[in-house]
């Protein structure tokens, strides 16, 4: 019963395709509308982008314009400042980085799968990949840490020793 209905249907759309409504049917166009197609490629980096911004701090950077490092009583240089409700710019772009590294990281762990018939290479890949990620992961999580517990982070730079190697 179903093949009888669509060779009826069949038959119609051929006697259709020959008549004067049928042609202006079937090349009848689609009204374009003025928007351009964006590739989802870009979609998506923009949208990293934007969301690396908002997560490191890039909002309260801009609007604050705080400094870039923080000099400690104890002549210690800080990226990071010890508080959860202030930060500084350099903690904002380090934290940027660091997720960008992270991301990085993720995309050669994705990139190995290409490489999965050169067992080599995709092993290459896969643990650049992990290791980025991972201490991405790591200094993130050292870095919140240090907010939290209220420390200076990192504690291993002197001012004299990070003047004197930049001299």
């Amino acid at each position: 019963m179903g093949s009888s209905r669509n060779r009826e249907l069949q038959g119609f759309y051929e006697r259709l395709k020959r008549t004067r409504l049928g042609r202006k049917i079937r090349f009848m166009r689609k009204p374009k509308i003025g928007i351009p197609g964006f590739s989802s490629t870009i979609v998506t980096i923009i949208l990293l982008a934007i969301a690396i911004f908002v997560m490191s701090g890039g909002v309260y950077v801009q609007i604050e314009n705080p400094g870039l490092a923080l000099q400690t009583k104890r002549g210690t240089i800080s990226v990071v400042y010890p508080s959860t409700s202030v930060q500084t710019s350099g903690e904002a772009y380090l934290v940027a980085s660091l997720l960008c590294l992270g991301i990085g990281g993720l995309l050669a762990c994705l990139l190995s799968l290409r490489y999965a018939f050169r067992a080599k290479y995709g092993k290459i890949a896969l643990f650049l990949g992990l290791g980025l990620f991972l201490l991405s992961f790591y200094l993130l999580w050292d870095m919140t840490q240090a907010k939290l517990n209220r420390e200076i982070w990192p504690m291993i730079m002197d001012l004299g020793r990070a003047l004197g190697l930049c001299l």
